[in-house]
Parts: structure tokens; C-alpha cells; sequence
């Protein structure tokens, strides 16, 4: 790959053990022969002006970890060829966007690259907050007229549309406080018309995350459940929650039998979401969509142009945005007779 292509090539995870619950209590051993690559990666640039770094090999497998400077999208590439849409290992490849809750490459920033490699051949697009969107919402409430309008509009698209284009979504956070950092509070916060009280994209309805945050003492779990929450009122149906005390301030500190631990979780939490196909939209999502479905028709949305948006997408008839359209407008016509 030459270097006019703007690609840096950095160190991903590389060696799995032994498949082990993602939550689970039970003892790891020891790694013995196997190692921990931890990812290490350029700072990406903030023009789209991509510079020539060389490429490093990562291992004798012809494994490596490519990073596009311009366009800030990571791809794992695997040495061996795949059938159709598979990597190498049998994987799908997918479009990822990770979003990282701070700028450092913490211990949360490492689990979560650590998941993503698990998918080799995959695109993935990373953005770092409050890097690439340094930002509070105002309260200006602009969106809801117009998403153009809002005054960060640029800088939040390029995050929402590497959001609206992946299949899976990896959200990561130190816990601070007990709670997701204030950098990827405010992403929540300006991207607050995707909730279903709002304008929600259809396209969330059938997409896969996973939330991820590390603390070292307690308070991950609370931290995760932040993000999981809107993921929810997104309309995100799956979302898998991985919070966990690594009992350390950085992931240099971080126990070699406590990484081990992560990394066999990762490596099982790939499998599981690997092995769910067909993503459908739960009870409880279709609940609440029925709710803000009626909210708008009696015209108690934020907007009259939010009922308008809920009517050309056809949600105030018989359309939802989790099924194939052909199927809607089949139920739209025969409710029209």
C-alpha cells in the first residue's frame, strides 16, 4: 500500500484464550505463551490532509491493523482471504463506528479496540470526544426545525453519519464520578432528535451495539447504563453492557490476569454478537414508539414539523421503521380501504 494513500499501519490485539462468560465470575489462567498486543495508534490528523507513515508488521500470521488519516477510518485487514462478506476466521466483516467518551486512549479506549479487532476486514470509523466534537449543546432547540441549523452541525454529522452507515456500534467511557464522561454526555445531548419523542432514524431500528466503560474502583456499570439508555430511545434494539473494575488508572497498570480476563470476555462477547443474525426490535421499543406514535398524532411533539417528519416516513399510518418498506406500503394501502 503506498503511502500517497495516507495509511498509517499500527499494532491491533492479536492472540484470543479460552472462551469465557462475558459477565461471568470464573478464574482465568494464566497466559503463559500467549500475548496482549494492545492497540497503538497515530493521532489522527484534524484536516483531511493524509501525510505518508510507514506500515509495520504486526505478526508472522500477516495480520495488520491499517488506518485511512484522511477520512479517520481504521481498517482490519486479515492476511487470509474469505468467502463472500467473511474475513479470513469465518467472521463477518462489518462497518463499525467506535466513539470514545475522552481523547486519552485509556483502558476503555483498549477494550473496545480490543473488540473491534476481533472482526478482522471490518471498516471501522473512530472518533475521539471531546476531540472531534468539542461542543455542549446550547438548548437553542434549532434541530428541531432544522438539523442544518444547529450551530455544530457540521462537526456532529460527520459523527452521525458514520453512526447511520455502521452495523455495529461501539461506545466506550471512562466512569467518572459514577457515571459516562461529560464529552460523550454532550454527544447524547446534541444528537437528542434521534430519540423516538423526536425524529428517529429508521435506520436505528436494526443495528447492534455495545456499550463499554472501566472505572477503577465502582461505578462502571452506572456509567454504561447512560449510554444504553439513549441508545434505547434511539430505537437501538441490541446493545450488550460491559462495565468492569480494572482496579487501575491506566491500562499500563492493569493486571496481566485482569487483561487476560477482558480478553477472553471480548472474545466471547464477538462470538455472541457474531452468532445474532437477525436483529428484531423488542416489546418494549415497540411500546414506545406506539406511545410517541400517538404523542404526535394528537400534535403534542415539539414541532409541527416533527408530526410532518413522522408522516412522510408513513409512521403515522400503518409504517414502522423496523420493517421492510414493500410491507408497509402493502398494510398502508389496505388501511386506506
Amino acid at each position: 500500500m503506498s503511502n500517497e494513500a495516507g495509511l498509517s499501519f499500527c499494532a491491533a490485539v492479536c492472540t484470543v484464550g479460552k472462551k469465557n462468560g462475558v459477565t461471568g465470575r470464573q478464574k482465568t489462567e494464566p497466559l503463559h505463551s500467549q500475548r496482549l498486543f494492545a492497540c497503538s495508534v497515530f493521532d489522527l490528523l484534524r484536516h483531511a490532509q493524509a501525510r505518508p507513515i510507514a506500515k509495520r508488521r504486526l505478526n508472522d500470521a500477516g495480520k495488520y491493523a491499517t488506518m485511512n488519516v484522511a477520512n479517520r477510518i481504521r481498517v482490519f485487514a486479515c492476511g487470509k482471504g474469505g468467502g463472500p462478506g467473511k474475513n479470513g476466521e469465518g467472521k463477518h466483516e462489518m462497518k463499525i463506528a467506535m466513539i470514545h467518551g475522552q481523547n486519552h486512549k485509556g483502558s476503555s479506549c483498549h477494550i473496545g479496540r480490543m473488540l473491534a479487532a476481533q472482526f478482522p476486514g471490518s471498516q471501522i470509523s473512530e472518533f475521539f470526544l471531546p476531540k472531534d466534537l468539542e461542543h455542549f449543546c446550547v438548548g437553542c432547540y434549532a434541530c428541531i426545525e432544522e438539523e442544518a441549523d444547529c450551530p455544530y452541525y457540521a462537526e456532529k454529522k460527520r459523527i452521525t453519519d458514520a453512526i447511520e452507515a455502521a452495523d455495529l456500534l461501539i461506545f466506550t467511557t471512562p466512569t467518572y464520578c459514577m457515571r459516562a464522561s461529560a464529552p460523550m454526555k454532550s454527544l447524547i445531548d446534541l444528537t437528542f432528535t434521534y430519540w423516538m419523542s423526536h425524529k428517529p432514524r429508521a435506520c436505528m431500528f436494526g443495528k447492534k451495539a455495545v456499550v463499554i466503560s472501566t472505572a477503577a474502583g465502582s461505578g462502571a456499570k452506572s456509567a454504561v447504563k447512560d449510554i444504553a439508555n439513549a441508545l434505547f430511545y434511539w430505537g437501538v434494539p441490541y446493545v450488550k453492557k460491559y462495565g468492569i473494575s480494572v482496579q487501575a488508572m491506566g491500562w499500563a497498570q492493569v493486571s496481566e490476569k485482569k487483561k487476560a480476563r477482558i480478553e477472553k470476555d471480548m472474545k466471547k462477547l464477538a462470538g455472541v454478537i457474531e452468532e445474532k443474525k437477525d436483529v428484531r426490535v423488542g416489546l418494549k421499543t415497540r411500546l414506545m414508539f406506539g406511545l410517541m406514535r400517538k404523542m404526535q398524532i394528537k400534535g403534542l411533539g415539539a414541532s409541527p414539523k416533527e408530526k410532518a417528519y413522522w408522516e412522510n416516513n408513513g409512521w403515522l399510518a400503518a409504517g414502522r421503521p423496523w420493517k421492510p418498506a414493500g410491507k408497509q406500503e402493502t398494510e398502508t394501502h389496505g388501511a386506506q380501504r
